[in-house]
């Protein structure tokens, strides 16, 4: 974890997570606005284990891990400032949603239009870019729901094909 000394400033530190799940390798793919970090942890050898490192104050350099899907095979890939969790689960996808903001307890939802996921948003909405199918749009019915409807996004005149980055709000 990477933690500048001023806020915007180009001088800081780094701090080792500690209290991860498992042993061995890990590696983190995004944090949000807490300074909740996701990633993936393996047990020996075991599957890849998805996990939620969230700190003891919002945005500190202390605070603990959980693998909030146990010892699955799956990887956390995004997370919203929710603490909604998106990512891969046995070739699939999934949203991972806590009972309460940040929270590490929550609910699972998985399926199969969710594989690929690359980001979501504050709301909920996810982008997937499903191979070989058209890029998708998953728009919750409420806030952080797991149910919702899935939009194919059209990508632009002439292209020879389609990739989503980002999405915003």
């Amino acid at each position: 974890l990477w933690t500048p000394v001023a806020a915007n400033s180009p001088s800081g530190g780094t701090t080792q997570l500690a209290n991860l799940p498992g042993v061995g390798s890990s590696w983190t793919s995004a944090i949000n606005d807490q300074g909740q970090i996701v990633g993936v942890t393996t047990f020996d050898l075991s599957p890849s284990t998805p996990f939620v490192w969230s700190p003891t104050a919002a945005n500190g350099t202390s605070g603990s891990g959980v693998a909030f899907m146990g010892n699955a095979n799956a990887g956390a890939l995004d997370i919203n400032d929710f603490g909604e969790i998106g990512g891969q689960f046995n070739n699939s996808g999934f949203l991972w949603t806590p009972l309460t903001a940040n929270g590490s307890t929550g609910t699972l939802t998985t399926d199969s239009r969710f594989n690929l996921l690359k980001a979501i948003n504050n709301f909920g909405q996810a982008i997937m870019n499903g191979s070989p199918v058209t890029p998708t749009l998953f728009t919750p019915s409420a806030a952080q729901g797991g149910a919702g409807t899935y939009t194919a996004i059209v990508g632009l005149a002439g292209a020879t094909g389609t990739q989503l980055a980002d999405i915003d709000g």
